[in-house]
């Protein structure tokens, strides 16, 4: 399944954009023999899977006449399909046919000038849109961006205005099934550290969270500085089932080079990665043993030893689709913290840690 299934998009109006020429004239497009919808570049990948080269975009080159538009894009929701004796991530493909004279003239136009004014920062997942002419040979298209770098409406107007005459789902990167078939994602994030989510004036203990947990106000905060605020974190009724990971080796994390500011920003790591190795389902007195631990205070963060495994403890309860339990989180050898939500931290206990510990050990080392 999926590593990551949502993205957070956070709406900001930003200004002092500097002023920029127009862009120059786009390189014609690498005309391939058919659409390849797996070159879609991607928010994410699974780890170690490289992104495939994709034909160059770019403009319409002489003498290529297309006769129909196709459009390959993500869907997070997307089930898995079955595909040469195993289960892949599935791509949407959609393919538009009829007068393409508006669509043709939309992608003609110049991108904007970078300028002035507000620019929403939301990140914009944007598809691969494909012209195909009538032997099948294709080129991805170049999206015209407006003056905040974002795709033109015009362009997605003269696409819906089309005929929509197929829709197929497309099989991309292959699946761990037992990964999928437990609920386990394939890659997982282990905190460094808990997340800093805001700042609030005053702790209120929410019922039936963890200790250390605070509830929203009805009233806004003050934010001061004055101590961390966490929102309230429901405890879970169960936990029947342990996903384990093999953390994987942290890289020298580079300098972060940001426009305008003449030296890098030093990189923070926040988390690190882990490979899924397999499920293991909890007893009722490993699951009463985390439960305890969660609801003791929570204790110190600090840890200088990097763990080899960690377990993640799926959400049982959903709401609307959502999960409504919180995200848990155990290092399985160093410190062997349990983190509550990226937010608090707790001990984890020996006996569950050791058990879990035992399976990771054994599956790493199976040939």
């Amino acid at each position: 399944m999926r590593s990551w299934p949502g993205v957070l998009a956070v709406v900001l109006l930003v200004t002092g954009c500097a002023q920029q020429p127009p862009a120059e004239q786009r390189p014609d497009a690498e005309v391939v023999p058919a659409v390849d919808c797996t070159v879609l570049p991607r928010v994410t990948l699974p780890s170690g899977a490289p992104p495939r080269e994709a034909p160059r975009a770019g403009s319409i080159p002489d003498g290529f006449a297309p006769v129909a538009a196709v459009l390959c894009s993500e869907s997070w929701d997307a089930e898995p399909i079955e595909h040469e004796g195993g289960l892949y991530t599935a791509l949407s493909r959609q393919t538009f046919t009829g007068d393409l004279d508006g669509l043709l003239l939309a992608l003609s136009r110049p991108d904007d000038p970078v300028g002035l004014g507000p620019c929403t920062a939301d990140m914009e997942i944007v598809p691969d849109l494909w012209l195909v002419d009538d032997q099948g040979a294709a080129m991805r298209a170049e999206w015209p961006r407006d003056r905040c770098g974002k795709t033109k409406q015009e362009t997605h107007e003269a696409l819906a205005a089309l005929t929509l005459s197929d829709t197929a789902s497309v099989p991309d990167q292959p699946i761990d099934r037992e990964a999928y078939e437990t609920g386990c994602a394939e890659t997982a994030p282990l905190p460094t550290q808990p997340f800093e989510v805001g700042l609030a004036t005053e702790s209120i203990e929410a019922p039936g969270a963890f200790p250390g947990s605070v509830a929203p106000t009805a009233e806004p905060q003050q934010l001061d500085g004055s101590e961390p605020f966490v929102p309230a974190v429901p405890r879970p009724a169960e936990l029947p089932r342990a996903c384990l990971y093999a953390v994987v080796p942290p890289t020298p994390d580079e300098p972060i080079t940001v426009p305008g500011l003449d030296e890098p920003l030093e990189a923070v790591r926040i988390a690190l990665d882990g490979l899924f190795l397999l499920a293991v389902d909890l007893d009722r007195s490993q699951q009463d043993a985390v439960l305890a631990a969660l609801d003791a205070p929570a204790t110190g963060a600090e840890c200088t030893e990097t763990p080899t495994a960690f377990a993640t403890f799926p959400p049982k309860r959903t709401q609307e689709g959502f999960a409504i339990d919180p995200a848990l989180v155990a290092e399985l050898d160093g410190c062997r913290r349990l983190f509550a939500a990226f937010q608090t931290v707790h001990d984890l206990p020996a006996s569950v840690a050791d058990a879990l510990a035992v399976h990771a050990t054994q599956e790493t080392q199976a040939p």
